[in-house]
């Protein structure tokens, strides 16, 4: 299946496939971050509104 002239060493992979599972890899989590930061921006925002509406009276 390896397309190389050289005989892999034990465990050695071709720098395709380290380079596919890299790239397979940031395509999984790059979502996951770009959600994550989404969500944690609308949550401070939501936050701060929702503290800013319940204040009443002087600041402690």
């Amino acid at each position: 299946m390896e397309m190389n002239k050289k005989p892999l060493e034990n465990g050695e992979e071709s720098i395709a496939v380290t380079h596919a599972k890299a790239a397979a890899l940031f395509l999984d989590l790059m979502p996951m971050c770009i959600m994550f930061n989404a969500m944690s921006a609308i949550g401070k925002v939501w936050l701060e509104a929702e503290a800013s509406t319940k204040r009443s009276g002087p600041p402690i």
